[in-house]
């Protein structure tokens, strides 16, 4: 009996120990992947100060601002490098535009000719985004014609006033092609490359007036995130960033933009 006894004990204690050991791996388990959280999710702000033509993009001296909530999975990883999916949605776009707005009067002082550059006779309102930057100002000019001798003479006088605005255009979006890349994900400080693409929606035609409202964008870029603490991390990274419409409207000018991010991110 003190035999069978004793061979239950050892069997319990074969048991424990081996529960404290899954436990024990599961807590080391645990611990290698504090700063490597399986899903993340994240609110963040996007800012460039100013745009030029840096790859493809023709539109300048546009500011572009971006708020927006996103989330991260993670699809592979080692301690050398943790590969994550992307979806970022922007309810919040801003593109601020240089707009030229122009009051024109055209008065015909003649004389009679067959063929003239400039408009009939009355008042015009024209209202253009500029593909760089605009002035205010006013002036007076001509318009010539052309007589049917042959000679050109001035027919026309006109009077203008500019103003030159700069106002923000609304917008929203979501890129749902994220791939991002973190390097040594047992560190708190993480190396980070990352891009993504996805389209945004404007309330007004922009960047140009013959672009569209429907622009697609895509992104490419590096940073570091910083764990405060394992779940909890914020992130600064530079990207490259386009907006354009792939020629969907008679005009696809671009637009590239220098986009500081940062992100607060909580994962588990």
């Amino acid at each position: 009996m003190a035999f069978a006894n004793g061979k239950g004990l050892a069997i319990r204690m074969k048991w424990m120990v081996a529960a404290g050991l899954l436990v024990t791996t599961v807590g080391a388990l645990a611990q290698d992947r504090k700063f490597d959280p399986k899903h993340e999710f994240s609110g963040f702000v996007e800012y460039s100060n100013d745009s030029s033509h840096m790859l493809i993009g023709q539109e300048e001296n546009r500011k572009l601002l971006q708020v927006g909530v996103g989330y991260e999975r993670r699809l592979k990883g080692n301690s050398i490098a943790a590969w994550r999916w992307e979806i970022d949605v922007q309810p919040l776009i801003l593109l601020r535009n240089p707009l030229l707005t122009t009051d024109e009067t055209v008065v015909y002082t003649g004389p009679p000719v067959t063929i003239y550059t400039g408009y009939p006779p009355g008042t015009y309102h024209f209202v253009v985004l500029a593909n760089k930057d605009c002035e205010t100002g006013s002036g007076t000019g001509q318009y010539y014609g052309t007589t049917s001798t042959g000679t050109t003479v001035p027919v026309e006088t006109y009077t203008y006033s500019s103003v030159c605005t700069h106002p923000w255009t609304y917008g929203g979006g979501i890129s749902p092609l994220g791939q991002t890349v973190n390097f040594f994900p047992k560190r708190r400080l993480q190396p980070m490359f990352m891009g993504n693409a996805g389209f945004v929606a404007f309330d007004k035609v922009t960047p140009s007036n013959n672009a569209t409202m429907f622009n697609f964008s895509f992104e490419v870029g590096v940073g570091f995130q910083y764990f405060t603490r394992p779940g909890r991390a914020v992130t600064v990274d530079y990207r490259y960033h386009h907006i354009s419409n792939a020629y969907r409207g008679q005009q696809n000018p671009g637009v590239d933009s220098g986009l500081l991010k940062v992100t607060y991110s909580f994962g588990r």
